[in-house]
């Protein structure tokens, strides 16, 4: 065998691929893209498509760490009032702003949440929601500025999804 020969041999083979980037686009591109699209939609006849939006928009900026942010997001869509939207789905949006409020660094903005999240009746309701059970003692301490025992921070931090950590 030629040395050329034996060189072709040893390299490894990859078929030709197409090119694709190789750091796809974050979410909020494209939320952020959609975002145009959902300003010019008519409230009462695609509400559903704009609660998607606002949903989606509220976990793409929790999952970017952007929990004050994220967390006003999930407390206005659990405020929402209408018949096609389940109580449970609304309990849920409000366990997910508990969290992110806990989460989000003090501001001023944060403690107007705080008193906003510790005034709705709802709060209580959490602990039943699986993932929840810390959450509503750890807001109401907070909302009161009471101190946090460091069993219910850990029960709170176990219940925490992973970008959340």
């Amino acid at each position: 065998m030629t040395s050329a020969m034996t060189s072709a041999l040893r390299k490894p083979h990859h078929p030709p691929t197409p090119h694709y980037p190789t750091h796809p686009p974050p979410a909020q591109v494209f939320v952020n893209k959609a975002g145009h699209s959902v300003a010019n939609v008519d409230n009462k006849k695609s509400w559903a498509l704009l609660l998607r939006y606002r949903s989606t928009m509220a976990k793409v900026l929790d999952s970017n760490r952007k929990f004050q942010a994220a967390a006003d997001k999930y407390f206005e869509l659990s405020q929402t009032v209408s018949d096609s939207v389940l109580a449970e789905d609304l309990l849920q949006l409000l366990g997910d702003a508990v969290t992110c409020t806990i989460l989000a660094p003090a501001s001023g903005q944060r403690t107007r949440l705080l008193s906003l999240i510790g005034s709705d009746s709802r709060v209580a309701s959490l602990d039943a929601l699986p993932g929840y059970a810390a959450h509503s003692t750890i807001i109401m301490k907070m909302a009161r500025n009471e101190v946090i025992q460091s069993a219910s921070m850990a029960k709170f931090e176990s219940e925490l999804k992973e970008h959340q950590r």
